[in-house]
């Protein structure tokens, strides 16, 4: 499991390759692949060139889109994630004096 800290480090990313996908949309290797060409097919549609590169990637903005999230969200919990391990990091050191 991603947690949101981790998710917002991955989505704030402009390209995204399969080991990505897996984390953005939590599937496994066969899923994340099967995403990806989806939005390459969708992308190549629309009359726009998706660059070639290894590993293959797509736009972290078209991954967010295909699978729903709400960025707005993830940054919020991410934010009162990254204040939990700090506070926690401060508790400790205190309880230690």
């Amino acid at each position: 499991m991603v947690s949101y800290l981790q998710l917002s480090i991955i989505i704030s990313k402009v390209w995204s390759d399969v080991t990505d996908i897996m984390k953005i949309a939590g599937c496994g290797r066969n899923g994340a692949i099967a995403i990806r060409n989806d939005i390459i097919r969708k992308i190549e549609a629309s009359g726009k060139f998706v660059p070639k590169s290894s590993p293959k990637v797509v736009p972290t903005q078209s991954v967010i889109d295909y699978v729903g999230l709400e960025t707005d969200y993830i940054f919020a919990m991410a934010e009162k994630e990254q204040k939990n391990i700090i506070g926690g990091r401060n508790n400790a050191s205190l309880q230690g004096l």
